[in-house]
């Protein structure tokens, strides 16, 4: 289980991304956000994080902050804002 996902099992779901096939956590909340979880080198910037997104409205959060500091590589994310 994913670092975010054990801090807040119930508000946060580990899981796939369907349209991406990359890992996943969903906010349990009825349009909660998804944060598709990156290698810290990748862009996902413009059309590189739709591509990566496979289309589907999600946040970002890379791996190495999200193994670091969870809660605030989340809360970041939910801003739009980098760690």
């Amino acid at each position: 289980m994913p670092v975010g996902a054990g801090m807040r099992p119930d508000s946060l779901i580990a899981e796939i991304h369907a349209q991406s096939g990359l890992p996943a956590l969903r906010e349990r909340k009825k349009d909660g956000d998804v944060f598709l979880m990156i290698h810290p080198l990748w862009r996902f910037d413009g059309d590189f994080g739709s591509d990566l997104a496979g289309g589907a409205t999600v946040k970002f959060v890379d791996t190495f902050n999200l193994e670091r500091r969870p809660l605030r590589a989340i809360e970041m994310a939910q801003l739009d804002k980098a760690v």
